[in-house]
């Protein structure tokens, strides 16, 4: 990151998205939606660059060091997360894409294995408010992944549930992403207590 210091506004920019990431991660860790060194976090510098966390860190003990600067166009950057490619194709895909969080919600993750659904109906107030009528749910191979993000809200913010593994939220803003988060949670906590009756 210190070839970009010459530069104080990209520095300015380097250092308030390290700020957003590290509160974000101990946020998401603190919650239970992440364990052990799971979960990826990454937020976009500028048009070419994103910071992502460095693989094998735990993200609720994130320094400013656990995270590395890497260029859009890399391939396998060294040190950058295994899903780095993941994060790399929804910056490239959306331009207005400023963050992408991935975290594995116990009951979200529960659901997609107890059941073969391909949707949750959204049975909430907020959730239909913010999503809409039912969850996705993914259970193809991840290299289509890509292919199949849900954008919701014109294009103000994006999710993928993968079956079996957990959630990726992409969007403009990070604490709303934190909050859709909560709500994907509650929806399947919600459904998977109603299946269970």
């Amino acid at each position: 990151m210190k070839l970009f210091y010459h530069n104080m506004t990209l520095a300015t920019s380097v250092a308030i998205v390290v700020d957003k990431l590290l509160s974000a991660s101990r946020q998401m860790y603190l919650e239970g939606f992440v364990g052990g060194s799971s979960g990826n976090i990454s937020g976009r510098i500028n048009k070419d660059h994103i910071l992502i966390k460095r693989s094998g860190r735990r993200l609720g003990f994130l320094k400013p060091r656990d995270l590395i600067l890497v260029p859009l166009s890399a391939e396998n950057p060294e040190g950058a997360s295994s899903d780095y490619w993941i994060h790399r194709e929804i910056y490239r895909l959306y331009g207005w894409c400023n963050y992408v969080i991935h975290a594995h919600p116990k009951q979200l993750v529960r659901l997609t294995l107890d059941t073969c659904l391909e949707e949750i109906p959204i049975e909430t107030y907020e959730g239909r408010v913010y999503i809409g009528d039912y969850v996705k749910i993914f259970r193809g191979r991840r290299t289509d992944i890509p292919k199949n993000l849900n954008i919701v809200r014109d294009g103000e913010w994006g999710y993928i549930v993968e079956a079996g593994h957990g959630a990726y939220l992409f969007g403009r803003d990070l604490e709303w992403l934190l909050n859709m988060l909560h709500e994907l949670e509650y929806i399947a906590s919600t459904h998977y207590s109603h299946i269970r009756l």
